[in-house]
């Protein structure tokens, strides 16, 4: 995980930060073993989704985003007999993990995916203020999130999953931004085109549907903020 200078080693940050920090780098610690352990077995077939396969070769630029997008793909979306690599690894790897480490995939496997408006946006609390679109009767919600507290447009239309656990809501996931002119739009098609993809079940295809308008109607995102270290 990469932070800010500024956050690393600050005995003086707020108690909220230091345990969005610790959370961020326990849930890294946990994907990483999760890919350790099922690369084999998913990997390639989450890269045939993707358009990464060439071949039996997989293809993918680890100059761009491309290998955020196949982490998250494989780990939040592809099921085996209708299970995720979460589901999975914490069947199967339960009796070796914390209480920490199971509040964590718990509420990753928990979360929900959808679309948001950004309101405003907190820099220096690392904070922004979404707007859930497409539903009805539900409020904003703050969450956590370094990178896109310093640099989300007002009014950008974002697709993300957000976990909470605790008292925290952060987003988790590879993130697609649409500018707010083609709000309409994208939330009329994205399960359409979702549906035209043969794939393994209906998240896998709305996640499809999505890239595909974020190729022609989307904004670049960076899931990784380029601090110095």
């Amino acid at each position: 995980m990469i932070v800010p200078k500024s956050l690393q080693k600050n005995a003086l940050l707020p108690e909220s930060m230091q345990q969005y920090l610790s959370i961020r780098q326990r849930a890294q610690n946990l994907s990483n073993d999760i890919f350790r352990r099922y690369t084999s077995l998913i990997i390639p077939n989450a890269a045939r989704d993707l358009g990464f396969v060439n071949g039996r070769v997989i293809t993918v630029d680890e100059t761009t985003e491309d290998l955020n997008l196949l982490m998250s793909y494989a780990l939040f979306y592809y099921t085996i007999k209708g299970k995720t690599l979460l589901q999975m690894y914490k069947e199967e790897a339960g009796a070796e993990l914390d209480e920490v480490d199971i509040r964590i995939l718990d509420a990753k496997i928990s979360s929900k995916v959808g679309f948001f408006k950004v309101i405003s946006r907190q820099p220096q609390t690392y904070t922004l203020t979404l707007r859930p679109l497409g539903q009805k009767d539900v409020s904003d919600i703050m969450v956590t999130d370094i990178g896109f507290s310093a640099s989300a447009v007002i009014g950008l239309v974002i697709y993300l999953r957000i976990i909470e656990i605790d008292d925290l809501a952060m987003t988790a996931g590879f993130t697609f931004a649409f500018p707010e002119k083609h709000e309409t739009y994208i939330l009329r098609n994205y399960q359409s085109v979702g549906r035209t993809f043969n794939v393994n079940n209906k998240d896998c295809q709305e996640f499809l549907g999505v890239r595909k308008l974020s190729q022609s109607h989307g904004n670049t995102v960076r899931t990784r903020v380029n601090w110095q270290e």
